[in-house]
């Protein structure tokens, strides 16, 4: 891969399914904006295009930056309701141009019209090996998730035709290492970071005891956080079962943070056995469906402690930084990338 000039130009291609700024959530698209709002600090800021299907109203985010151009692509009805009728028709056995239409269209139209020193593609291994044969940039392909997650084939493609592969954890890096040992020489590991000045246990500590009584907390009950979606891997269940083998602990109350998607919260089987679970320990389990991102140091700073029992493998676990950038000890699980970020000063890691 060339190496970059200063001040380079480099597009950022989201995921396509969630828009940038994060208006309805969403990991992948709040780390998007946190690296568009550090870039307005750095020294030598980037130059970037980011590409994104339209938030409609940005609400709270800036969108003025300097050094960031918004590339909103609309997604009409008509075209949404073609991709549903396409998606059900053929399921995903059809060119990533169809999957993701207008949005990709778009986007590869617009990045042929300028020249650009680096196209990164944000958990789209479909979308790049697609653009590797339209776009003459360097192309790299930042993971968020494993690479066993994607088609095996589809990823091989992306590998073998991106210039740079970036793994949010060394455990996503060693996976692609193993599964692609002639391209091991294009990884490279670039953790994924928070914000610490928000998530300062002490900037939010006058909000401790008025966040409890909104949810019906007593300033001495000890509060266990659980934060991530209602889906069977993040484990939620598997924490009320252990609390509901504690026995009779007055004072001990769960917080549950989180809904079924993101800003979403679609009932699902699973997300009515856990709140049904929720229901048999009575007054014990708070549930609170979606929090904003910026609202949720209010309710670590509301918690004694974390409990995020992943059971399946977690690419880096940003939930378990905010709990320690909060200062809650953390009960986790050998999971993923998890390993790499927590220790024994700061938490303890079960198997799954």
């Amino acid at each position: 891969m060339p190496t970059l000039k200063a001040s380079p130009k480099i597009a950022i291609i989201t995921t396509g399914a969630m828009p940038v700024p994060p208006t309805l959530g969403g990991a992948v698209e709040h780390l998007i904006y946190m690296l568009v709002r550090e870039n307005e600090e750095a020294p030598v800021p980037f130059q970037f295009t980011v590409f994104s299907m339209a938030p409609g109203a940005v609400g709270e985010y800036p969108t003025n930056q300097r050094h960031t151009r918004w590339e909103w692509i609309e997604r009409r009805l008509l075209h949404r309701v073609l991709q549903r009728l396409l998606l059900r028709r053929f399921g995903g056995r059809f060119s990533p141009v169809l999957k993701n239409y207008p949005f990709f269209l778009k986007a590869v139209r617009r990045l042929r019209e300028e020249t650009h020193d680096l196209v990164v593609f944000q958990n789209r291994p479909d979308i790049l090996e697609y653009c590797s044969r339209r776009l003459a940039a360097p192309l790299a392909l930042y993971l968020q998730n494993e690479y066993l997650s994607f088609p095996r084939d589809e990823m091989a493609r992306a590998v073998i035709a991106a210039d740079r592969v970036l793994a949010c954890s060394s455990f996503i890096g060693r996976q692609l290492g193993a599964a692609f040992p002639t391209h091991q020489q294009k990884v490279r590991t670039v953790l994924n970071g928070i914000d610490a000045q928000l998530f300062d246990r002490g900037r939010w500590a006058h909000t401790r005891d008025s966040v409890r009584a909104r949810l019906g907390i007593a300033p001495d009950d000890f509060v266990i956080l659980y934060s991530g979606r209602l889906v069977p891997a993040k484990g939620a269940d598997r924490l009320l079962q252990a609390v509901a083998r504690l026995g009779d602990l007055p004072k001990a109350k769960v917080l549950v943070v989180g809904a079924t998607g993101y800003s979403e919260d679609q009932p699902t089987e699973f997300s009515r056995s856990v709140r049904d679970a929720g229901a048999r320990l009575k007054d014990r389990v708070i549930f609170t469906g979606y929090v904003k991102y910026e609202e949720m140091p209010q309710y670590y700073g509301a918690a004694d402690i974390a409990v995020l029992p992943f059971i399946f493998e977690e690419p880096f676990g940003l939930t378990v930084i905010e709990s320690m950038s909060m200062e809650l000890p953390v009960i986790t699980t050998d999971s993923g990338g998890v390993p790499e970020i927590v220790t024994a000063e700061c938490g303890e890691i079960l198997p799954r």
